[in-house]
């Protein structure tokens, strides 16, 4: 996955979607 910045964060996985925190911002869900 591509963000704006950095990864700031271990990945999370609830109910088969993995969630990714980055230096930009923003809240990344990947399903």
């Amino acid at each position: 996955i591509l963000t704006g910045d950095k990864i700031t964060s271990s990945p999370a996985v609830a109910d088969g979607t993995v969630y990714i925190s980055s230096h930009d911002g923003n809240l990344y869900a990947i399903k």
